[in-house]
């Protein structure tokens, strides 16, 4: 998972109140669900999915993890995959193999929760960490957004559990309620080329879709990767911002992932949008070993229900 410093920083779990969930409507599971939301699993449910998935027996800290109140978090939908379900992944610590599983399961069994600030996740994050996550939250005051961690900050900061180690990498999303303030990314990559480990993540539009800070950075006025739960699509820079209907391309490119990530049940790998075999990554000294370039999250989205063979 990402997320980075030592052991030292772990705190308690982080408590969240949780909203009243939004009903479904017939026939969409949940569509108001995006990526990156966290739901809460309703423990009997829980116990009966453990109870079919004879691969993550015995495995710790599962058994409990819906008992504690902890979410799992939703991730991209893959193709082929049960649209009446809503598509989740929960990443273990590195103690643990640092193993991504994914499930897919009703909207009936959760309950959508919130997600902890940047603000209130700084308690779980090393000392040293520090003074960049002080700057990145008077950047987004300035800019008037609010950041959230979706790395291992996120995780460590919601279960007590470390998941924070020496090469991790801070995750981070910044969701647009309009346009993107005109310096902040040049003001973003300032603190991230000082900061003591590599700044990932991505810009969240207010339609839902999610872009890596740094392609967008360095796009100019071409085109970027959006991605959103259901879909992937490449769409011009200067239109992202833009409440005018456009012509938008699907996108068809490879799975920047071949495999080396538990595929969340009984296959692993992930399954790339071209049809080439998967092949295993080469190790990164950033992130713990995930593949260059590919952020935490990125890693955990190629998790899915078994038998499935995934892309980020």
């Amino acid at each position: 998972m990402g997320g980075g410093g030592r052991a030292e920083g772990t705190t308690g779990a982080l408590s969240c109140a949780t909203p009243t969930p939004t009903p479904p409507r017939k026939g969409e599971g949940n569509p108001r669900l995006r990526r990156h939301d966290l739901v809460r699993v309703d423990p009997t449910a829980w116990a009966a999915l453990l109870a079919d998935r004879p691969d993550l027996a015995g495995v710790p800290p599962l058994p409990g993890w819906a008992a504690s109140g902890w979410p799992l978090i939703v991730r991209r939908l893959a193709p082929g995959e049960d649209r009446a379900r809503v598509p989740l992944g929960l990443p273990l610590p590195p103690a643990l193999g640092k193993r991504r599983i994914g499930f897919g399961l009703p909207p009936a069994v959760l309950t959508p929760g919130p997600a902890p600030t940047l603000a209130e996740a700084r308690a779980a994050a090393p000392p040293a960490w520090h003074p960049t996550l002080d700057a990145l939250i008077a950047l987004g005051a300035r800019h008037g957004l609010v950041p959230r961690p979706f790395g291992g900050l996120l995780w460590q900061a919601l279960t007590g559990l470390p998941y924070l180690t020496a090469t991790s990498d801070l995750d981070l999303l910044w969701p647009l309620a309009g346009p993107l303030p005109k310096t902040f990314l040049d003001d973003l990559a300032a603190i991230a080329a000082a900061a003591p480990m590599r700044l990932d993540g991505e810009i969240v539009l207010p339609d839902g879709g999610g872009v890596q800070w740094r392609e967008w950075h360095e796009a100019g006025d071409g085109e970027v990767l959006v991605k959103h739960r259901e879909r992937l699509e490449m769409r011009s820079v200067p239109l992202l911002g833009s409440r005018i209907a456009t012509r938008r391309k699907q996108a068809q490119v490879p799975s920047p992932l071949r495999g080396g990530v538990r595929g969340g049940g009984r296959a692993e790998g992930t399954a790339p949008l071209d049809p080439e075999p998967p092949q295993p990554p080469p190790s990164s000294p950033q992130g713990g070993g995930e593949a260059p370039g590919l952020s935490s999250f990125e890693a955990l989205e190629a998790a899915g229900p078994r038998g499935e063979e995934l892309s980020p």
